[in-house]
């Protein structure tokens, strides 16, 4: 009999001392009324209507390029910011040249020469006015009828590192390249030339922010 008393004591002993056992902290038992919330299609963003927009809005801006039609480019830069001329594919930011919508109206007929960097290799002053700089580091081949053409992806590859998605981050810009894997058979695809144009989205328009040219370098 005693004995029965004494189990029955020592296993209320028991529940109590487990009553008063604290939690781990911050422990939130899951509640089927409560599920944590899980993404779904809804909330991911409509990537392939993104990219349709960015293609076309580069598709205008490459042919005001090739049209050298200044004023409809410069309809298509963000007003605030300009577009930044990169000769190269590493952007500096530093040094690249900006230019406002409305500097870019005239620039053909500017005789100014500006200092858009250093060439690769000799590491000289790219001393150019705009009209000569856009036939070496913009328009240097057509691209309006260029081999391949990518959104958010960059297709040519060459010795100077590409700094474009820490310049222009892929969360609040997007780009169009456009590429051509060369031109003449002897050089096998060392003479490549890309052209890659920056935007950034502007009340729900994609407006242009950069032009960087691209190509083999030493």
């Amino acid at each position: 009999m005693k004995r029965a008393v004494l189990l029955g004591l020592l296993a209320a002993g028991l529940l109590v001392l487990s009553a008063c056992t604290p939690k781990a902290p911050g422990h939130v038992p899951p509640s089927p009324e409560n599920p944590a919330a899980q993404p779904t299609d809804a909330d991911a963003p409509n990537k392939e209507g993104q990219a349709s927009d960015v293609a076309e809005q580069a598709r205008k801006a490459i042919q005001a390029l090739k049209e050298k039609n200044l004023k409809l480019l410069s309809g298509l830069a963000l007003p605030d910011k300009g577009i930044r001329f990169s000769p190269y594919g590493f952007v500096d930011t530093r040094n690249d040249l900006v230019f406002k919508p409305e500097q870019l109206k005239e620039l053909f007929t500017v005789k100014t020469v500006y200092e858009w960097g250093v060439y690769d290799g000799s590491g000289e002053p790219i001393r150019l006015t705009f009209a000569d700089y856009y036939a070496k580091f913009i328009y240097d081949a057509d691209f309006a009828k260029a081999h391949q053409t990518a959104v958010n992806r960059q297709i040519g590859q060459g010795t100077t590192r590409s700094n474009l998605t820490e310049v222009y981050p892929p969360d609040r810009y997007s780009f169009v390249e456009f590429h051509f894997e060369g031109f003449e058979a002897q050089f096998e695809g060392l003479d490549w030339r890309s052209l890659r144009l920056v935007f950034e989205k502007n009340n729900n328009i994609w407006q242009l922010v950069g032009i960087i040219h691209d190509q083999w370098t030493i």
